[in-house]
């Protein structure tokens, strides 16, 4: 059920995050913590708290709707993060 999500969570931990996506007002360092921590929670415990689930959410659509600001090369790194952002909101 998770392989996927395995799959790129374990990607996303040998990544580093793209010096390029510092765009001036715009936080996705934030959405980026928040999403990785609700994966790496869902990942020990199988669940996610409510509160939890409104932050992944939230830091998705944030993702989204600025996601045309960041450079191309930025773009992948954000992309896996909305997928497995999505993946955990799915299974829940």
């Amino acid at each position: 059920m998770n392989s996927e999500l395995n799959k790129l969570w374990q990607e996303h931990q040998t990544s580093t995050y793209p010096d390029e996506a510092h765009v001036s007002n715009l936080d996705f360092e934030l959405a980026d913590s928040i999403i990785a921590g609700c994966v790496s929670s869902f990942l020990e415990s199988g669940t996610l708290e409510n509160e939890k689930q409104e932050a992944l959410n939230g830091s998705i659509e944030y993702i989204s709707q600025h996601e045309r600001e960041l450079p191309n090369n930025a773009q992948p790194y954000f992309e896996r993060l909305k997928t497995m952002g999505n993946l955990v909101l799915q299974f829940l």
